[in-house]
C-alpha cells in the first residue's frame, strides 16, 4: 500500500431497487486497492473542481453503467485505514441515497462485478468478503442492519 498523505473528499451511494420498501442495493467488487476483491456501494473521489453530485453520478456511472438520481444525503463520516498502525488511506466520505433512471447494470472501470444484492445477502456478506466500515455506517443510518 502506498501513503496518501492527504485526505481525500469522496462520494458514495446507495442505490436501491425501491425507495418505499428498500430490498435490494446496487454493489460492486471493487478491482483495485483499497477493498480490492470486497463488495461495497458505488463510489469514489471527487476530483479537483467537482462539485459533489457531478462527482457521484459520474463513480457511479464509471463502476455500473447506471444514471442515478440523487435523493437525499445519508450520512459523512471519515474512514482512515491503517496499515502496520499508520495511516495509510484517510477519506472523508459523504454518503447519498439514489436510484436508477438509466442504463443496465454492468461493471466498469474500477469494479471487477456489479450486481443487485439482498439485504440478506450483504448482511451475510459484511464479515465475509466486504469493506465492513464503509458500508456498515450508511447501512445503519437507514436502518437496513
Amino acid at each position: 500500500m502506498f501513503s496518501m498523505k492527504a485526505v481525500v473528499p469522496g462520494v458514495s451511494a446507495i442505490i436501491v431497487d425501491n425507495v418505499r420498501k428498500i430490498e435490494k442495493i446496487v454493489m460492486v467488487q471493487r478491482e483495485h486497492e483499497p477493498w480490492k476483491g470486497k463488495w461495497v456501494i458505488p463510489g469514489g473521489r471527487i476530483e479537483f473542481g467537482e462539485k459533489i453530485y457531478t462527482a457521484l453520478k459520474r463513480e457511479v456511472y464509471e463502476e455500473t453503467n447506471l444514471r442515478i438520481r440523487i435523493l437525499s444525503h445519508v450520512c459523512t463520516f471519515d474512514l482512515i485505514i491503517y496499515n502496520n498502525k499508520q495511516p495509510v488511506y484517510h477519506f472523508i466520505i459523504i454518503n447519498y441515497l439514489a436510484y436508477p433512471v438509466g442504463g443496465k447494470l454492468k461493471a466498469g472501470s474500477d469494479a471487477s462485478d456489479a450486481k443487485w444484492m439482498s439485504i440478506k445477502e450483504i448482511k451475510d456478506l459484511i464479515n465475509k468478503n466486504m469493506a465492513p466500515k464503509i458500508l456498515k455506517i450508511p447501512l445503519r443510518k437507514l436502518n437496513l442492519i
